[in-house]
């Protein structure tokens, strides 16, 4: 039967969001079916009448359902016509149908969008069916990703396995994805024309589900949401009990006035883009033997900066000035020169006078200090990932971002791929964009990136490769949860090996990384003597590893010499060089090449994003 007016409320047991039913299959005999189809012409949504099953899905997933639950009223919103491609803005229009005009205890859904451009309106309306005491039951997505809304916590969201002898079996997962693994074997199902078929799929498993939950609610007046998680847990094969919430990265303390020690190439970033940090940097100070004590730092970074410093001595600081936090850089050399501790010797100093600490490297053998210092009020702050960032129970779903993002790669070391991620940063806020951003520098978060991945000099990567997958992907969920316009992601030093003469050489986290974000375009940094087929290689190892393309390319204006104490000098191109390797790249890769640091190339390079995502 096919209603030509819904009265309001219907009230009904359960509705399927599925293909449709077969109303005539003989296995249903005179089993009412009331229900709608909603479905888009000339992208505008309609409601209509007729719920005929063209593809066989619906009818099966209403045999399994009403097989263990024969008593139950169903309404049927069918939202597949030839395909099973499933419409985000139908599916959304189909909940708020219900919301609008039904009362159910139940909602099947066998629907999995992958990626979903109204993520927050889809999730609105199932916290609203939620909230009316509505259980939803979804599957997730064939291709395993984690699919909406069954990633929704206020959604069961089922997952198929097969280590079950009998359909009614399955195991409980406690996770706000992830809920239930059921199970997926083959079964004989109805299907259109009133014929049989053999199906399987975690459609099949939500079946399941949804009759085992209509029969706990047919013996109850009333019930909650917890309840029936509880009623699931209890009968469940085997419980994945709930680990650890993943721990965020975040520094997690407010800097108002901090000081930058040691100075060097990532305190720099901090002078030239200071309109990008949320504190102020109050004072620069570097050793006395370093040569740079006295001089102003845009002496030392060769540039003008709005607001300069004079470099001063760390042994004449007044410990007890005004400022509240020590941005502490990397330290390693420098403390085999000064044959000294001098991390440890700064964490002394920030205990005592009540400072707070924000460090570039990893503190790992330093527990007692940092215990010290946390327990006399001093925050203290590292960049780490370890398996505490880890999702867990999310047996290997990835998030398919909607929200697009521009990955930033490069040749070779110390070519400005954080100076160029903060250059767009600034562009995209000053024109009003909503920036997320993932950054592998370890002074990120002081620029208000979102997430950091630090995997530069000194990092402490504590996670295999497949879970390193999995942090990076959960950190852009994040950042895409915030309903950003676009998400930034910058890479470190080469993407290919430069040489593969030793181990130490081969870019394996890069790689990682490359292939984690997967960047729906990329801007590759190379420097003004870069050997064309290195460029070459290294573009299409990018486009080869991800979805990217290869938007265009960055000089990097500086010409970098080992010399004989093995350290580098970094030298300035003539303008016939720069131009002539310019046309060259041009020429070669078939792409823009911009200049960094010249302020209409980046508003060039900007605008190109922009054409290019509009």
């Amino acid at each position: 039967m096919i209603t030509e007016k819904i009265s309001k409320p219907f009230k009904a047991d359960i509705v399927i969001i599925d293909t449709g039913v077969d109303i005539k299959h003989e296995l249903f005999g005179d089993k009412a079916f009331f229900g709608v189809n909603i479905y888009n012409r000339d992208d505008k949504i309609y409601v209509g009448t007729n719920i005929q099953d063209e593809i066989g899905h619906g009818t099966a997933i209403t045999h399994k359902i009403i097989t263990i639950c024969p008593w139950a009223s169903v309404f049927i919103i069918k939202i597949f016509q030839q395909d099973r491609e499933v419409d985000e803005n139908i599916l959304l229009r189909a909940l708020e149908f219900i919301k609008e005009n039904i009362e159910c205890n139940v909602i099947n859904i066998s629907a999995g969008l992958t990626i979903c451009t109204r993520l927050h309106d889809l999730q609105q309306i199932c916290k609203e069916l939620h909230n009316d005491n509505i259980i939803l039951i979804s599957a997730f997505h064939s291709d395993g990703s984690l699919s909406y809304p069954a990633s929704f916590k206020e959604v069961i969201g089922v997952e198929m396995g097969m280590d079950y002898k009998n359909d009614d079996e399955f195991d409980y997962v406690e996770s706000d994805f992830v809920n239930i693994i059921g199970r997926s074997g083959r079964q004989k199902l109805a299907n259109i024309s009133s014929s049989f078929q053999y199906v399987e799929g975690s459609s099949f498993s939500t079946a399941v589900i949804s009759g085992l939950v209509l029969n706990y609610l047919h013996e109850r007046n009333s019930y909650t949401f917890n309840e029936i998680m509880t009623y699931l847990k209890i009968h469940a094969i085997k419980v994945y009990e709930k680990s650890q919430s993943v721990v965020d990265n975040s520094f997690g303390f407010e800097l108002r006035k901090a000081i930058a020690f040691p100075f060097n190439k990532e305190m720099s970033n901090m002078i030239k883009f200071h309109d990008l940090l949320s504190f102020n940097v109050t004072k620069v100070l570097h050793v006395k033997y370093s040569g740079q004590v006295g001089k102003l730092v845009s002496e030392i970074i060769g540039t003008k900066v709005d607001k300069d410093f004079v470099i001063e001595n760390i042994d004449s600081l007044d410990w007890e000035a005004q400022f509240d936090t020590v941005i502490l850089g990397h330290t390693v050399e420098l403390s085999k020169k000064m044959k000294k501790d001098i991390n440890q010797e700064i964490l002394k100093k920030c205990i005592k006078y009540g400072k707070n600490l924000y460090a570039f490297d990893p503190l790992l053998n330093y527990d007692v200090l940092i215990q010290e210092a946390r327990s006399n009020n001093c925050n203290v702050f590292f960049p780490t990932v370890d398996k505490n960032q880890l999702p867990a129970h999310r047996f290997g779903k990835l998030c398919e971002l909607s929200t697009p993002v521009l990955g930033i790669f490069g040749t070779s070391s110390m070519q400005g791929k954080f100076t160029l991620q903060l250059v767009l940063r600034s562009v995209f806020k000053a024109n009003g964009y909503e920036v997320g951003q993932l950054g592998t520098e370890p002074s990120s978060l002081l620029f208000g990136f979102d997430e950091m991945y630090p995997m530069g000099y000194n990092s402490n990567l504590s996670v295999s490769r497949h879970e390193a997958l999995q942090v990076i992907n959960d950190k852009l969920m994040r950042i895409e949860r915030k309903q950003v316009d676009i998400i930034l992601v910058g890479s470190q030093s080469s993407t290919i090996p430069e040489l593969t003469t030793n181990t130490a050489f081969y870019t394996f986290k890069q790689i990682e990384f490359l292939m984690a974000t997967n960047p729906d375009i990329a801007i590759l940094c190379v420097n003004v003597d870069d050997d064309y087929h290195n460029v070459l290689k290294t573009i299409n190892a990018i486009q080869s590893l991800s979805r990217a393309n290869v938007l265009s390319l960055v000089i990097y204006p500086v010409i970098k010499k080992i010399t004989t104490n093995n350290l580098y000098q970094l030298t300035k191109p003539s303008k016939h060089q720069l131009d002539e390797y310019r046309i060259g790249l041009q020429e070669m890769a078939s792409l823009p090449v911009f200049i960094l640091g010249i302020n209409d190339e980046m508003e060039r390079l900007y605008e190109q994003i922009i054409h290019t995502l509009s």
